[in-house]
This record gives structure tokens, C-alpha cells and sequence, in this order.
């Protein structure tokens, strides 16, 4: 298996980066590749790298997983440990999102005016502003077929609802199983 969770492991100091790929050799080959070049997204990974080099970092596919299982697996993992200062990673979410993160003002602004001047959002603006457009939206949104589809798309992928001593029976186990493979998180 290709896909799962990774780190990049800084073995001088014990911090870690973790991320989640579906394709394993390619995003480590891409992480090599932006921290040679000195361009990685992550400044303080890559200030770390800069600093110490490349034989100080491991490179690690930690957690084989199905793809469509890593978000909530990286999610799980990065929420418990973010806060343990051991991490690089600047929020509890890779790019795949952003939650727990607060979006500064100046960030908000930049998004509203980038909106603002988008021919697409017009566009969409303009298309909606008719009543007839909104009602087909509406109508489109609220479909029996299309709650049906979101029904049945959660139960192929095997969610169910849960008691809230089931769910937290769940994550227990899954935390002793996620942190016996990440061995370096425990500790």
C-alpha cells in the first residue's frame, strides 16, 4: 500500500512533520525536491532543514491507510498531538483543510476582494439573482434522489450513527492502535 499517513522526522531534535498522501513516494519525493530548493510551504520545517540538513530528517510511510479513510485518520492524529509542541505542522489540518484554524483579517479581506473581482462569482451572482435560477438551485439542493445519494454514499463508506460511549470506545481503540505504529508520539 502506497497511501497512508507519513512523517518527516527530525531525529536531532524528536520533532516531526506528519502529513497524509495517497501516493507515498511521489509526495516524499516532492517534499525533497521543495526542501532543496528552499521553497517548502512549511517555514519551519524548512528553517529546520536549512539549519541542520538533509541527514538529520527521516522520511517515513507511518500509517498504511486507504485513501479514503486519511483525512480522518491525519485529523484524529494531528488534533491529539498538536498541541505537544513536537510538531511542525502549523495547524491541525494539512492544505485538504483548515480546521481549528482562525483566518487573520488581513487574509479575510484579500479572499473577499479576490471574490469580489472574480468573473466566475459574478457570473454565479448573476445567475441567481433570477427567482426561477434560485427555485431550480433550491429544488436541485432538496432533491429526494440527491438525500437519498448522500445517504447511501455514508452508508457504503460505512458511517453509522453512534452512541456517544460507542464513539468514544472507538476513538480509544484507535488511539492505542495509530499510537503503538507512530511510536515516537507516545513518549
Amino acid at each position: 500500500m502506497n497511501s497512508g499517513l507519513y512523517t518527516i522526522k527530525n531525529i536531532q531534535t524528536g520533532m516531526s512533520y506528519i502529513g497524509r498522501t495517497a501516493n507515498w513516494n511521489k509526495r516524499r519525493m516532492q517534499h525533497i525536491a521543495d526542501l532543496r530548493a528552499n521553497r517548502h510551504d512549511n517555514k519551519r520545517l524548512q528553517h529546520s532543514w536549512n539549519k541542520r540538513g538533509a541527514g538529520a530528517f527521516v522520511f517515513s510511510l507511518a500509517w498504511p491507510e486507504r485513501e479514503e479513510k486519511l483525512v480522518e485518520l491525519e485529523g484524529f492524529v494531528l488534533d491529539f498531538l498538536f498541541d505537544k509542541g513536537r510538531l511542525y505542522n502549523m495547524h491541525k489540518n494539512s492544505r485538504g483543510g483548515l480546521l481549528g484554524m482562525v483566518m487573520p483579517e488581513e487574509a479575510k479581506l484579500k479572499l473577499a476582494k479576490s471574490r469580489a473581482n472574480s468573473i466566475a462569482v459574478k457570473a454565479h451572482i448573476a445567475w441567481l439573482s433570477s427567482p426561477e435560477n434560485q427555485k431550480a438551485a433550491t429544488i436541485t439542493a432538496a432533491a429526494p434522489e440527491a438525500r437519498a445519494k448522500a445517504v447511501a454514499t455514508r452508508n457504503a463508506h460505512g458511517y453509522k450513527a453512534f452512541s456517544d460511549t460507542t464513539r468514544q470506545n472507538q476513538k480509544d481503540a484507535a488511539r492505542i492502535r495509530v499510537f503503538s505504529a507512530l511510536d515516537w508520539a507516545v513518549g
